[in-house]
Order: C-alpha cells, then sequence, then structure tokens
C-alpha cells in the first residue's frame, strides 16, 4: 500500500478508482500541517499545492528535504495551476522530485507513482 499526503482528496480517488494502485491518502490543507504529519509518519509520497495557506509547497519541500534520516528522501511532487519554466525549475531547485499541472492527468500521475514509489508493474498494465 502507498501513503500518500495530498490535500485534494479527489486526485486520489480517481487514482484508485481508474488504476489498480491502493492508496492510503492523508488529506491536509496547509503545509505546516503536512510538514507536520511527514515529520512523525513515513510516507512514499507527498503531493503538494504550490499555493496553500501557512506553507507552501517551495516551503514544504524545503522543510521535508532539511529532516533528518530517510524522510528527507521521501517523494514530493508540487501542483501547481501555473506552468511556467521558473516555477518548474525553482520546484526542482527547493527539492522537489517532479511538478504536475492542474488539471492533473491521472494516467501520467499514475506512470509517475509506479516508477518513482516502486509500485509493482503490473499495475501499469491498465494503461498498456
Amino acid at each position: 500500500m502507498q501513503e500518500i499526503v495530498d490535500d485534494d482528496a479527489s486526485i486520489i480517488l480517481k487514482l484508485t478508482r481508474k488504476t489498480l494502485l491502493r492508496l492510503e491518502h492523508v488529506q491536509r490543507v496547509d503545509g505546516a500541517k503536512g510538514l507536520a504529519l511527514v515529520e512523525v509518519n513515513t510516507y512514499d509520497l507527498v503531493i503538494t499545492d504550490l499555493e496553500m495557506p501557512i506553507m507552501d509547497g517551495y516551503e514544504l519541500t524545503e522543510n521535508i528535504r532539511k529532516l533528518n534520516g530517510p524522510k528527507q528522501t521521501t517523494n514530493i511532487i508540487i501542483r501547481s495551476a501555473n506552468d511556467t519554466p521558473e516555477d518548474r525549475y525553482e520546484a526542482t531547485r527547493r527539492g522537489a522530485d517532479g511538478f504536475v499541472t492542474k488539471p492533473i492527468d491521472s494516467k501520467k500521475l499514475t506512470i509517475w507513482i509506479c516508477v518513482h514509489c516502486c509500485v509493482e508493474t503490473r499495475n501499469l498494465s491498465f494503461y498498456m
């Protein structure tokens, strides 16, 4: 089972309905609460919006990368309605593993999760 922290339950619901992935979803509405969860739990993936109250996606990513131990290597995807080269560069510079734009293409996100989060490859057969 893959565990994901995200602030938008609809994306995870789409992924679990359209694929064979079994995802546990923990929803948070701001970056500070998301960071607090990552500090005390282990997650395979954090999907964060770029614009959030209290702590934005860039700050959340930087703070996760500063954690001790394996938590600092948690997979992080930043998503945004903006798709500028500057946003993509900044996400990479701050330590994000991926950057996706809204609306999210669930097929592309599923493949990304399968490749980067060690999901069994049989789950890819839905799209092949």
